[in-house]
């Protein structure tokens, strides 16, 4: 099982290297559309890295939400459903 840490530097680095911002740059507090600018494209990009990565299936809903999270909140959604 991952840390919250570990789930971090990964999402972190798919971040980094899928809108080419400097990962010192990314926070925790960062919201994935509006601070970090996440279209609709790069998100689902996002959640198809997650669930291949992670195993894991994210659901609609839970997809649609994303668009309100900061980093912090979809280190805790990526947590709930790997417990």
């Amino acid at each position: 099982m991952k840390t919250r840490e570990e789930i971090l530097a990964d999402i972190v680095m798919v971040i980094h290297e899928q809108l080419e911002i400097e990962a010192k740059d990314i926070k925790e507090s960062d919201y994935l559309y509006e601070d970090l600018c996440l279209d609709s494209l790069e998100m689902m990009e996002l959640v198809a890295w997650i669930e291949a990565f992670y195993g894991i299936e994210i659901d609609t809903d839970d997809i649609d939400q994303m668009y309100d999270m900061t980093i912090e909140e979809l280190i805790s959604m990526v947590e709930k459903f790997l417990n």
